[in-house]
């Protein structure tokens, strides 16, 4: 049997999944307004969720985010469509669930011609004969392949962020560097990390080691394949402003809405159980959906904290297994070939070197 290459790359676009994105973060804010103002909490909203998150994050940030929802309620009604988009025309009475918030988001054409080609219908739902076109593979054997690393392998502070001028001179030329990880795998499941990697000089260069920055288990969602994985990585120049706290607090929401409700009550139809294998089409839209979600609350709070730490931006690479056995396309063994990425963003600038690797 011929055994086909896996593949990798950067997260292309999705319509679908960026709109999701924005929409799970109008909720989130909608969520946070209700819950602060009203002490409103229905079992399996957004505004459960949001309550969940706020206990999770320290008290100092905390009181931040009530402040911010607190003046949310009294925007005029110009403001609360910026912010809240078509959220803003909800009832209280309405649940903020995503049968609820995404209602008619997906009947426009062009998100159709993104859902149908999966075999996905308008709502959410998934047609049985896209799970049995997945192709049954054998199970690893001594041979086949168990795991999924994204390595790191070096960072370079081009331009550092964290720097200040007194004429003539120029201090603070160095950077906390930090890389956190947010990884989406087969079955849709959520998981996070964030790694504390010291400082850097500007123009310096530090090398990792292949350092492991996150990781899958490729045996979890069974035998059938292709499956496929992604990481978005947020560079962070740490400055104690506690985003590690945040980053898995806001995971564990986004994890909620994807297995809770996107995978068990939609993607996946009524009745299947989590576990199983997602096609690459839909794990592309739910890796857009995540990002998004993120990257905006991300930006928002980078607002809210007064960039306590400076957020030089995202990026996300995909990869797609094909067998437990299957080399790289890329490099024809277990290491994929590397890539660089730049993160740039508040007068910063990194260059980060990385690579997938398959273990047993």
């Amino acid at each position: 049997m011929t055994v086909k290459n896996n593949t990798e790359s950067d997260l292309e676009l999705s319509k679908v999944g960026i709109a999701l994105g924005d929409n799970l973060f109008q909720s989130f804010l909608l969520a946070g307004e209700r819950y602060v103002n009203l002490d409103m909490r229905r079992e399996g909203t957004d505004e459960a969720h949001v309550a969940k998150l706020l206990e999770a994050i320290p008290e100092s940030k905390r009181k931040l985010m009530t402040g911010y929802f607190h003046r949310q309620k009294d925007l005029d009604l110009a403001q609360r469509v910026k912010v809240l988009g078509p959220l803003t025309e909800l009832k209280i009475s309405d649940p903020l669930t995503l049968e609820v918030t995404t209602k008619g988001l997906l009947d426009r054409a062009s998100f159709r011609a993104e859902l149908i080609p999966s075999g996905i219908q308008a709502n959410f739902r998934l047609a049985p004969t896209a799970f049995r076109q997945l192709e049954e593979r054998e199970p690893p054997g001594t041979d086949g392949y168990r795991r999924l690393d994204l390595k790191l392998e070096s960072l370079r502070v081009e331009d550092s962020q964290d720097e200040r001028h007194v004429w003539p001179f120029t201090f603070n030329q160095v950077d906390e560097v930090s890389l956190a990880t947010v990884g989406i795998d087969e079955t849709g499941d959520v998981t996070s990390g964030y790694y504390n990697l010291g400082s850097i000089k500007e123009g310096g260069k530090k090398s990792f080691n292949d350092k492991t920055i996150h990781w899958f288990r490729i045996t979890e969602g069974g035998n059938r394949f292709p499956k496929a994985y992604s990481v978005s990585v947020y560079a962070i120049e740490r400055d104690e402003g506690g985003w590690n706290e945040f980053l898995d607090a806001a995971r564990e929401y986004a994890k909620a809405k994807i297995t809770e409700e996107l995978i068990a009550r939609g993607v996946i139809a009524a009745g299947e159980a989590l576990g199983v294998v997602i096609p690459p089409h839909v794990a592309r839209i739910i890796a857009n959906a995540v990002k998004g979600f993120l990257d905006n609350i991300m930006d928002w709070l980078a607002r809210l904290f007064t960039n306590e730490d400076d957020i030089l931006g995202s990026r996300t690479r995909r990869a797609t297994i094909n067998s437990y056995t299957g080399n790289w396309g890329s490099s024809g063994t277990a290491r994929s070939s590397s890539w660089n990425w730049r993160f740039s963003g508040e007068g910063g600038r990194w260059r980060t070197r990385m690579h997938w690797q398959l273990s047993r």
